[in-house]
């Protein structure tokens, strides 16, 4: 009996699952830092244009 899949096949699948996380894991990482930057930027100007 032969599997429907060789061995090369599996690895490719393997593979581009693991693409798959690490593209979603770097958008979120990027998001992330957006999300920091954005925040340091309204807190600096609050500390530039703030009233003392």
């Amino acid at each position: 009996m032969r599997f429907p899949f060789s061995a090369y096949n599996m690895r490719m699948g393997i593979a581009l699952i693991a693409m798959r996380v690490l593209e979603t894991l770097f958008l979120a990482g990027l998001a992330g830092s957006a999300v920091v930057i954005l925040i340091s930027f309204v807190e600096d100007g609050k500390e530039l244009f703030g009233k003392e």
